[in-house]
């Protein structure tokens, strides 16, 4: 990055960068910089949630679990915006699903994840709320229990 700019660049141009290839599509190009730059920059949560975020925009929640799973492997705590990202990642396949599609397997790993979510003591928020009523009117699920 250095080459293309007169300044040294800090963690914040490092996460603009992948913040912007992630935006556009491009997570796996952000994941190989990340790969190849994250010691020189100290991976942090605002990392990590940008390219869980990436992977979630490219419908590959996997991907994003697997990122999750290794900011919290690092000592890394995930916040509420990290958390509503991937749950966000996580419900968005039942937008794909046709209505009648089983969507039993989509509500309980959302439901796993709030429960995480509390476990660790982050109090969920409106936004998990919202994404977690927009999957059970998907699935014409009434009850929230």
């Amino acid at each position: 990055m250095e080459r293309f700019i007169e300044k040294e660049t800090g963690k914040e141009d490092f996460v603009y960068l992948l913040d912007t290839l992630c935006k556009y599509g491009y997570a796996k190009v952000a994941t190989e910089i990340f790969n190849q730059r994250k010691f020189k920059f100290e991976p942090d949560t605002e990392m990590y949630t940008v390219l869980i975020s990436g992977w979630c925009k490219m419908n590959r929640p996997e991907m994003a679990e697997k990122f999750f799973r290794e900011m919290v492997d690092h000592g890394l705590e995930p916040n509420v915006v990290t958390h509503n990202v991937l749950l966000n990642g996580i419900c968005r396949r039942s937008v794909l699903l046709h209505p009648g599609t089983r969507f039993e397997g989509i509500i309980q790993k959302a439901e796993n994840l709030l429960d995480e979510m509390q476990k660790r003591g982050i109090e969920p928020d409106v936004t998990s709320y919202s994404i977690v009523l927009h999957v059970y009117s998907r699935a014409h699920k009434p009850d929230l229990s």
